[in-house]
């Protein structure tokens, strides 16, 4: 009987293992434990002189807590052991199991106070009998937390024994937390996301993608707060969003959200949805605590875009990818020094890559599922936009895929380009090497330039592939003008586009592209160039033509005339119209006539007329200057280097250009290289 009694017991200390030891699998889920030693002070119940059964006895207590929602409550769970003496000089064991909730309250950082509630069974053994029966218990704890993992308080409470006694206690406890990390309890709430572009994936390193607000629920002041976002195979670690030194008890912020994307981005080809991270760190009471919020972000495809900003597109103006630099250098390069030195580099180069793409089976295609034309209103609508190596592989785009592409092969060659937006329409330009002073000189109709931040530039309507370089000029001009009136019109400059929206490092499959032979496009850009440079000067030689007629002053206006062939390339022309100047012994034209001599290669006639000159004008630096070049050209090395020290006496500035005479003979290589970097200087006095 007496071994059945002591099997009970034994039974039930398995039990109760059986019941706390799930608390250890939790441990590291923010599971303490604690430990309490304390007094057992009886209040009842009295034997028939009114004198207590009991006797002050003692009782420990093993406590496992697991906290519930933002930790201020929690589930408890304990075994207790109670002794109390009795006046029969006889003690009362009693273990016993019970489960409840605490409450803790937050006094400052290093002190708390929790009251708890529990009930549950006790097993007695009194006299070798035992015995069991329900409890009740209820009290409080002042804890003083010496780190997020310890802590030592003062235990204090009352406990009912069903049919045995009541009494009151009071202790010491020792917290131990196995998981060693503080519960945190500053609030993340209101996360709020943008949706996420691939092709701005370095924007949103310095512009926000979400924000967070940040409460401080703990019980005082904490320090160095840290924010951090992380997307986990689509960033290489985690962005540092803001350092806040320190919050009040209570205050509230709202923090901005960054993200520093990695090009792997770029490969998402269809929209998806990612988990993002949101983790907030702080030191509070001289320890680190730190916790995280997750969140869905949503992911669009790379080539995804919405208009709020039409500087946006920027982004997809990718100048050094390798197909458009390819494509670029080969047909920008074929015309760059083509055609007459009167017609400015780049308005060539924009004509050459032009008529280029009009050879290159491109086509204007309106998507239907994306139109600029409607998106374009809609501004946070989500259109698609292709890279330059897409649309070129496609052989077909939108307006904005056709202005980035023209764009991307303008700027890889050098040449500062812009998109001209107007309503439902995008277009490009690209801007010239000129002041506006030398374009309005050089230009019929400087109204047919757009003069804007102190550039002058070229409109082109880039959809216009089914004409050539002239009219796609002509129809840009138009389009601008009819908007530009009422502020409708605007010209975004790419690179200042750049400086907020940079271009991606796009890497596309391999294809190859049917692109139009070097001959195809040079004869195209020469019967384009030929059309542009009759289109300039007709209307001028008319009138010159004219006013020769009608005027005495024919030298005059002769010269004039064949300054305006001569700039534009009709060097045959030029020479008649300076021979006639010439005859009545006028300098300008003589001088003109001199350099024409020079670039048609007939030194010895060149140098004859700048001896002419000479006599007539021993000073004139110009005239120096071609007969320097003349001697040194017919390797009179000596009378070159004569002629060249009195041409720098007289203008040091002009003399620099030629500064390879000086070197005699050995300066021949560089020689070549000055004839065609400066071209003549013609005189229209």
């Amino acid at each position: 009987m007496k071994d059945r009694k002591y099997n009970k017991v034994l039974f039930f200390i398995f039990i109760v293992g059986i019941l706390i030891c799930p608390g250890l699998i939790f441990a590291q889920r923010g599971f303490e434990f604690s430990l309490t030693s304390a007094a057992e002070i009886p209040l009842g119940p009295m034997d028939s002189d009114n004198q207590n059964i009991y006797s002050i006895g003692m009782s420990g207590s093993l406590t496992g807590e697991y906290p519930l929602g933002d930790g201020f409550f929690s589930a408890i769970g304990h075994l207790d052991y109670n002794s109390l003496p009795t006046t029969a000089e006889k003690s009362l064991s009693i273990i016993s199991l019970g489960a409840g909730g605490a409450l803790t309250i937050p006094l400052f950082p290093w002190l708390d106070f929790k009251a708890a509630v529990s009930g549950g069974y006790g097993l007695g053994l009194y006299e070798g009998k035992t015995g069991g029966s329900v409890f009740i218990k209820a009290g409080g704890r002042l804890r003083f937390k010496f780190s997020s993992a310890f802590a030592l308080g003062l235990d204090g409470g009352y406990r009912y024994q069903d049919g045995l006694y009541s009494s009151v206690f009071t202790g010491l406890n020792a917290n131990i937390s196995l998981s060693g990390a503080r519960k945190i309890r500053i609030k993340m709430k209101d996360i709020k996301f943008d949706p996420v572009f691939p092709v701005f994936y370095t924007y949103y390193n310095d512009n926000p993608i979400g924000s967070v607000k940040i409460i401080n629920n703990e019980p005082g002041t904490i320090k160095n707060i840290r924010v951090s976002f992380f997307v986990q195979g689509y960033m290489d670690k985690p962005k540092l969003c803001v350092e806040i030194e320190t919050m009040k008890k209570g205050q509230e912020r709202v923090v901005p959200l960054y993200a520093l994307f990695n090009k792997s981005i770029l490969n998402i080809t269809e929209g998806t949805k990612v988990n993002a991270e949101v983790k907030v760190s702080y030191d509070i009471a001289g320890e680190e605590t730190s916790g995280e919020e997750n969140k869905t972000l949503q992911v669009y495809d790379r080539n995804a875009m919405i208009w709020d900003d039409d500087r946006k597109a920027a982004s997809f103006v990718t100048a050094k990818d390798p197909t458009v630099l390819s494509f670029g250098k080969r047909y920008g390069g074929l015309v760059r020094d083509r055609g007459s030195s009167a017609v400015s580099r780049n308005f060539r180069i924009g004509m050459g890559i032009f008529q280029a793409l009009t050879l290159s089976d491109l086509n204007y295609v309106i998507d239907p599922t994306t139109p600029y034309k409607e998106f374009s209103k809609n501004k946070f609508a989500v259109d698609n936009l292709q890279f330059p190596v897409q649309t070129l592989q496609y052989n077909a785009g939108d307006c904005d895929d056709l202005s980035i592409l023209f764009c991307a092969l303008m700027e890889s060659v050098g040449i500062e380009t812009a998109f001209i937006t107007v309503p439902a329409h995008i277009y490009a330009a690209f801007a010239l090497e000129l002041s506006e002073e030398e374009a309005k000189k050089t230009f019929r109709d400087p109204g047919s330039l757009i003069f804007e931040d102190g550039k002058v530039w070229v409109p082109v309507e880039t959809t216009a592939l089914n004409v050539d370089f002239i009219k796609a000029w002509n129809i840009g001009v138009s389009e601008w003008k009819k908007n530009v009136v009422n502020g409708k019109a605007k010209l975004l400059s790419i690179h200042s586009a750049w400086k907020i929206y940079d271009p991606v490092g796009f890497e596309s499959e391999e294809k190859k592209l049917n692109l139009p032979t070097n001959e195809a496009v040079l004869a195209s850009y020469k019967d384009t160039l030929r059309s542009f440079i009759e289109m300039q000067i007709h209307d001028r030689v008319n009138a010159l033509n004219k006013r020769i007629k009608n005027s005495s002053r024919n030298s005059r206006l002769y010269n004039k005339l064949g300054v305006l062939y001569a700039r534009f390339g009709f060097f045959d022309k030029a020479e008649e119209a300076f021979i006639k100047a010439s005859k009545k012994q006028y300098i300008p034209a003589k001088l003109n006539l001199g350099n024409i001599y020079l670039i048609k290669g007939r030194q010895k006639e060149a140098s004859l007329v700048f001896n002419e000159v000479l006599k007539k004008k021993p000073v004139y630096s110009r005239a120096l200057a071609g007969l320097a070049r003349a001697q040194y050209e017919l390797k009179e090395f000596k009378l070159a280097e004569n002629t060249y020290l009195k041409l720098k006496s007289v203008n040091p500035k002009l003399a620099e250009r030629y500064e390879y005479i000086s070197g005699g003979s050995s300066g021949t290589g560089r020689a070549s290289e000055a004839v065609v970097k400066y071209s003549p200087a013609w005189d229209e006095e």
